[in-house]
């Protein structure tokens, strides 16, 4: 939410038929002086720029629209006496504006960070002038943008620039752009010099001149069916992620590094196939899923893996939102499973870990269907948010393991050596004993209420973030609860007056 400004005073007026542009010295929060000028048309359309009176030049940073009806953003190219060269990082535009086009004016030669990116209330084009030298990362980015032409002005494009952008299929690179083309027609935007596709769009086709994939630079486009040429060696972090039609995946010869995450959140992804040739990565056993060879690593899955015994480690979301599968088997070769690798997969709802099984990454089972859970003894390594998850009803660790244990079945991980509750669930009951409750323990489950005894001295942040159905919590210290990220509406009572309530009924 917008800080609101403390206007001290107008500096200058401006005004025509068609605008009035006012310069305010003002104060924003408690002292932080924010002198701004805004500029407003006749037709209810006010934009709010920074300026620079050591450079004459004015950043636009808020757009806002009173018209019921969609209305064309012209920005102006000069504010007063300040040309307007830079579009802000992280813009803000009003959620109930409706923008039907945004003109650039010729005076730009930076588009921010986040300048436009959300931006799900406009409707038509937007023009980039060839003034545009630099394009931030996520510019664009979950707009609705349905066609792109690039100028052969820019020379920077940042990650994510247009990732999530599920209308846009067009994308056009001026010819004489001696930095990023289109070769071919092939409606991405491909780093010149390296061969490397840096954004791409449902309309995309991956040419055979492309060595790299970019980060991100597929990121929820629409596209449903991909060719990945035999020149490709390296594909980036989170390249396909959210790519919710990809069916198949074939990943060919040389293809010589993937990234995490690269095609995680594709529910539909049925079928995962690596070159026979290929040296570095594999699908051994028809497994339908990606191996790092060296390191017997699957790093990518889809609803249709099974995990080949040989596995030793789940990589990085290597499962994230897969939403199709309801039970999973680790096999006892596994020792290790990476942070967030089975993420989202909300219709898992029974996991049968390794016997061997030694580590579980952050947010590993995140956001999953699991009702029950059974640590093994060989689990030693464990970090939080490793099994938030809104239906866990039930926890027990081997009484065999060293690390942990769910001491007085309290349906709770607790760390032994230490007495920190690590994990809980709706159904846990704090021991006596437990001195420390570690940050987003209860975090996501379905917990009502909640008594904690004395012996517990530190609650860490986050703790209760996200118990939507928690309604009260017994405690002698309301103080310990600072920053545990309990909702206003829960009642926080003592267990005297829990005890009087008690007698009452």
């Amino acid at each position: 939410m917008r800080v609101k400004h403390r206007i001290e005073e107008v500096l200058e007026i401006e005004s025509s038929d068609e605008y009035i542009a006012k310069k305010f010295h003002c104060i924003e929060g408690k002292d932080e002086v924010n002198d701004f000028i805004e500029y407003a048309d006749n037709k209810g359309l006010v934009m709010h720029f920074h300026y620079d009176d050591d450079t004459k030049e004015a950043s636009l940073y808020h757009i806002s629209s009173k018209s019921a009806e969609a209305v064309d953003v012209v920005i102006p190219s000069h504010v007063l006496n300040y040309q307007v060269t830079k579009i802000g990082d992280q813009t803000e535009i009003d959620s109930d504006s409706a923008i039907a086009s945004v003109v650039i004016p010729n005076t730009v030669k930076t588009i921010g960070d986040y300048a436009f990116s959300y931006l799900n209330c406009y409707t038509g084009s937007i023009t980039i002038p060839d003034s545009v030298t630099s394009i931030g990362k996520h510019v664009f980015s979950y707009s609705v943008l349905t066609e792109l032409f690039i100028p052969r002005s820019v020379t920077f494009i940042g990650e994510g620039a247009f990732c999530g952008c599920e209308q846009l299929a067009s994308i056009i690179v001026d010819k004489r752009n001696r930095f990023f083309d289109s070769r071919g027609n092939c409606n991405a935007i491909v780093s010149t010099k390296e061969n490397k596709l840096i954004a791409g769009c449902k309309a995309t086709r991956i040419v055979g001149s492309i060595r790299e994939i970019g980060n991100k630079a597929f990121e929820k486009c629409g596209i449903t069916a991909i060719d990945l040429p035999s020149s490709l060696e390296k594909i980036g972090e989170e390249a396909f992620i959210s790519c919710e039609g990809l069916i198949e995946v074939f990943i060919p010869q040389n293809t010589s590094q993937i990234a995490s995450g690269c095609f995680s959140g594709c529910p539909r992804l049925a079928s995962i196939k690596v070159h026979k040739k290929n040296r570095f990565y594999d699908s051994r056993d028809n497994c339908n899923a990606i191996i790092e060879t060296a390191t017997n690593t699957l790093i990518q899955g889809c609803y249709n893996t099974w995990i080949p015994e040989s596995i030793t480690k789940i990589g990085i979301k290597a499962f994230e939102g897969c939403k199709c599968f309801s039970s999973m088997v680790i096999p006892n070769s596994v020792t290790e499973i990476e942070q967030y690798a089975f993420a989202d997969c909300v219709n898992l709802e029974e996991v049968v870990l390794s016997e061997n099984i030694t580590t579980v990454g952050i947010g590993a089972f995140t956001n999953t269907g699991l009702c029950t859970l059974e640590i093994p003894s060989s689990l030693t390594e464990m970090s939080y948010f490793s099994f938030a998850t809104h239906n866990l009803l039930s926890i027990k660790v081997d009484p065999k393991n060293k690390a942990f244990d769910s001491r007085d079945n309290c349906n709770a991980i607790i760390e032994t050596e230490t007495n920190k509750l690590v994990i809980a669930c709706a159904n846990t009951t704090i021991p006596e004993s437990v001195t420390e409750i570690d940050a987003c323990a209860f975090s996501y489950t379905k917990v009502q209420e909640i008594y904690i005894p004395d012996s517990v001295k530190v609650i860490a942040q986050y703790t209760f973030m996200f118990c939507t159905e928690l309604k009260r919590v017994i405690i002698s210290d309301p103080s310990l609860l600072k920053g545990s990220g309990i909702g206003k509406s829960v009642e926080i009572i003592s267990p005297n007056q829990q005890n009087a309530n008690t007698k009452a009924q």
